[in-house]
């Protein structure tokens, strides 16, 4: 299912008079027409001025309702007032430990208290705590996870502008003689790619396809229903949970892919040193994600649970040389 949410501006336009334009020179007209080419020329390389943007955070494997939760509740709280935030995702493993809805309450509702009353839009996806029991069906009707009794479900936000494609790896997870256990998913998100008009196609899920993680790393099976219909697709980004830390990794045929299930646990040591796949990795610290994505641009910082940025980055579009990045990292 697809929900659509969009954002307006009004603009003004003036308009000069058929006596004005009479007025103007060929000299004059040349001169215009030149100024204008460089401003098109621009608007293809920064962000255009009075354009939508859309805000939010990213968390990942948060459901503990313990102390470092409210810390890095507290950050995102601090961002809310300092930059705003239209909605957040949530990567999964929302309630500890088996999804059980007697904890919504103390390990969703008290810790952001202040995002839910300010009204901010939680959207959240299935993680393998979740699932346990048969607790998902209570998960996906839950009114403050905004899953609307789906398991996997796609957002609009602006006109054209991004799209974000919320899916259930629990089931991609596991696949019996090489089958997929969930080929109505797999269908249903490679038509919605190929329906798709949006500038900025944003994936996210609970297991990675990719991670340096030593507990789990990355999910072959996940990998192997998804890869292919995320680049056919002209995903860009894809936002992950499940291994206890932060890693930005290496783009992989074209997209790039964040590991970002620190949110409240905390799997220090986790990472393997000098992996291929990481472009900047935390195992020290908890942490959440903010992003913020215009017509040309897509900026990302990651947060640690005592506000440092310890990794931010630019990223653009172009047809004909793809994603190109610009980041910096600064771990402990």
């Amino acid at each position: 299912m697809t929900f659509k949410i969009s954002k307006t501006k009004k603009t003004r336009h003036g308009m000069k008079s058929l006596k004005t334009i009479r007025l103007i020179s060929i000299l004059g007209i040349v001169a215009l027409l030149s100024s204008w080419s460089v401003l098109f020329a621009a608007r293809s390389e920064s962000p255009v001025e009075g354009g939508e943007v859309f805000r939010f955070a990213v968390i990942g494997d948060s459901g503990t309702g313990n102390r470092p939760q409210y810390r890095v509740a507290t950050q995102i709280r601090d961002r809310y007032l300092r930059s705003g935030l239209d909605f957040i995702l949530m990567l999964g493993d929302n309630i500890y430990e088996h999804g059980d809805r007697g904890g919504y309450k103390k390990k969703f509702e008290e810790p952001y208290q202040y995002l839910i009353s300010k009204g901010v839009q939680f959207y959240a996806v299935l993680g393998n705590h979740d699932v346990r029991w048969g607790n998902w069906r209570h998960a996906i009707k839950y009114p403050l996870f905004n899953m609307r009794g789906n398991r996997y479900y796609s957002l609009s936000f602006g006109k054209d502008l991004l799209q974000l494609f919320g899916l259930d790896s629990t089931t991609l997870s596991k696949r019996r003689s090489g089958d997929s256990r969930d080929p109505d998913q797999e269908q249903w998100f490679k038509k919605e790619l190929q329906s798709s008009t949006a500038r900025w196609k944003i994936a996210f899920f609970h297991h990675p396809l990719y991670s340096s993680g030593k507990r789990h790393g990355g999910n072959k099976n996940v990998k192997k229903s998804l890869e292919e219909l995320l680049r056919e697709g002209r995903v860009k980004v894809v936002f992950s949970g499940h291994d206890h830390f932060y890693e930005r990794l290496n783009q992989q045929q074209g997209v790039l892919y964040f590991v970002n299930g620190a949110a409240a646990k905390l799997r220090k040591g986790n990472l393997l040193k000098g992996s291929s796949l990481t472009a900047c990795g935390n195992d020290q610290e908890r942490s959440f994600l903010y992003v913020e994505v215009d017509a040309q641009e897509l900026r990302f910082e990651a947060v640690s649970e005592t506000g440092r940025v310890f990794d931010k980055g630019t990223l653009s579009y172009h047809l004909k040389s793809g994603l190109q990045l610009s980041a910096k990292c600064q771990t402990q």
